[in-house]
């Protein structure tokens, strides 16, 4: 019983992992947006820009060393209690602990924070930026699958209908009502039809590889994506006012947040170089010790209560006695002024201040190339609509010209070459209006980006 369970389960298993995933439009973007690897370049370089954001808010604490060396000398030193020169070995510890902290340096440790914070931010929005060309990527390729499949679907219904006509027209020549050349030229047709049929399915393949590498998706992944319903979508396109998605992008696009932060960026980084007219005040502390350490010896000292020389054995102390002895402790204050720099600092303002009208020259740049792509977008979707409209209309007199010349080859009114022009005809514009469609759905969806709505479908 166990084992059955088992195989059962087993069985389960792999009927799952071969299952094929079908995958929204909503789906791709989302995996595109969790693989890409500029993304993850693009959130690494936030993270950067955070740790240079906390550092720039550590520089205002004081900072804090301590430091200690051990030395050993050998030969003629001096008697530390006699200060006489002796043969001997000494051994010669120091400590110490610093610290300094800058008080004023024209204010050039704020202005950094701040100009740190504004590149974190922008760091984000640059991150967006990525997130949204990549998304409009995944849209695109979307689409043309989407395409490819109803076009699959339109062949697919012209080659069933050549062959149950040719079923029908090769009655007819067996009883001679049709020459042999009128079925040679129906069979050519279907034979054209099939390599057309076997072309769109190579192109889908080679599209669905396409949109799979741009998700970073394995590409030997059982992969298929949904059909949605588009039918309300087409006929629920009504544009706005132009002026209102020009309002909503200047403000909110993230290409024109990013290059007003950038002219932020330049502003502080001409009031850092501005700093550097200004004095530098900053406060320091010091703390340190020693301790000697040697062979203890005998030597002759001076005796000042018996006004005598007298017979000393002299020996170091131990270490924490020297220590306190010799503790020294040092506070100060360093004031820097800036005299004559040849020049330099003002040299450097000059250049920031350039930096800054190129940003600012940049930032027109920047809302002029959007204002065009949304005049360029805002026709896309007129010229769509229209182009779909009339194909609908043509589609619709092929199709009643096509029953006719139908029902004219079936009365010998005329011969197949008439016939196929006119099914030519139908085809190609059946094509067409299927590439207006989706071309007016993903122009619709362009435009819908520039309003800040998601792109769905």
């Amino acid at each position: 019983m166990k084992v059955q369970i088992l195989f059962i389960l087993f069985a389960f298993s792999v009927f799952l992992s071969s299952a094929q995933r079908i995958y929204s439009l909503e789906q791709c973007i989302q995996q595109a947006l969790e693989n890409n690897i500029q993304i993850k370049q693009s959130k690494n370089a936030e993270k950067v820009q955070e740790n240079t954001f906390f550092q720039s808010k550590a520089n205002f604490a004081p900072n804090l060393n301590a430091n200690t060396s051990v030395a050993r000398s050998w030969g003629r030193n001096q008697d530390p209690s006699t200060f006489q020169l002796i043969e001997t070995q000494s051994d010669f510890v120091q400590s110490g602990i610093s610290s300094n902290v800058t008080l004023f340096n024209g204010f050039s440790n704020q202005y950094t924070l701040e100009r740190n914070k504004t590149n974190l931010i922008t760091s984000r929005i640059t991150t967006e930026k990525v997130k949204n060309n990549i998304s409009l990527n995944i849209a695109l390729l979307f689409i043309q699958v989407l395409l490819d499949k109803e076009q699959i679907k339109v062949a697919e219904e012209n080659v069933r209908f050549d062959e149950i006509r040719i079923e029908r027209i090769q009655k007819l020549y067996e009883k001679g009502v049709i020459v042999e050349g009128e079925l040679l030229n129906l069979q050519s047709q279907l034979a054209t039809n099939k390599l057309n049929l076997q072309t769109l399915q190579n192109q889908l393949k080679k599209d669905k590889l396409s949109l799979l590498q741009a998700m970073d998706a394995p590409v030997n992944e059982d992969f298929d994506i949904s059909v949605p319903d588009i039918t309300q979508l087409q006929t629920a396109i009504v544009l706005p006012d132009i002026q209102s998605i020009y309002d909503y992008a200047l403000q909110n696009m993230p290409e024109v947040k990013e290059q007003q932060n950038r002219i932020k960026i330049s502003q502080l980084n001409a009031k850092i170089t501005k700093a550097n007219y200004y004095p530098i005040l900053a406060l320091s502390a010091n703390l340190n010790a020693r301790a000697t350490f040697f062979k203890p010896y005998n030597t002759t000292a001076f005796d000042f209560a018996t006004y005598q020389f007298v017979n000393k054995r002299v020996a170091p102390d131990d270490f924490f006695t020297q220590y306190n002895r010799n503790l020294g402790k040092t506070v100060g204050i360093t004031l820097q002024v800036p005299i004559f720099t040849r020049f330099s600092v003002r040299s450097n303002v000059a250049n920031a201040n350039l930096e800054i009208l190129n940003q600012e020259l940049q930032l027109k740049n920047v809302q002029n190339q959007l204002v065009k792509d949304i005049q360029q977008a805002y026709i896309d979707v007129q010229n769509a609509q229209e182009r779909y409209n009339s194909l609908q209309n043509q589609l619709k007199s092929l199709e009643k010209a096509y029953q006719y010349a139908q029902k004219r080859f079936e009365a010998g009114a005329i011969n197949s070459v008439d016939l196929l022009t006119t099914q030519n005809n139908l085809q190609r514009t059946q094509s067409e209006i299927l590439q207006a469609k989706y071309n007016l759905v993903f122009r619709s969806k362009v435009l819908d980006f520039y309003q800040g709505k998601p792109i769905r479908l």
